[in-house]
């Protein structure tokens, strides 16, 4: 963790699963939501959410889909936009939306 009033860094908690490739976001509340990647060569679904206030982690509803090089984008109500990336078999070409306050996943409506 860097701490900008120190110019200095820090171990944070491990989370619960080691992972590569994967997403972050930053949501309204101040928490981490680190969503997919790759652990070894499987590719995930789960996510994790990090709190910097308790230095702790935590699982939350896993994706629908498992992918890695993705993207996350925080949406102005709060919830997380997940596109694209890659899966199992190729290229992903979907996306999900994570709502943290429900801590569930949906696909967007056209």
């Amino acid at each position: 963790m860097y701490r900008p009033t120190t110019g200095s860094w820090s171990a944070t908690a491990p989370a619960a699963e080691a992972r590569t490739n994967h997403a972050a976001a930053l949501l309204g509340d101040g928490r981490v939501l680190v969503t997919g990647g790759i652990r070894q060569i499987e590719p995930l679904s789960s996510v994790e959410i990090y709190d910097l206030s308790n230095d702790t982690w935590s699982l939350a509803g896993s994706m629908v889909e498992r992918r890695w090089n993705h993207t996350v984008t925080l949406l102005e109500d709060g919830r997380v936009l997940v596109v694209g990336g890659e899966g199992r078999t190729g290229p992903r070409s979907s996306a999900e939306i994570y709502d943290p306050s429900t801590d569930a996943w949906s696909w967007p409506q056209p």
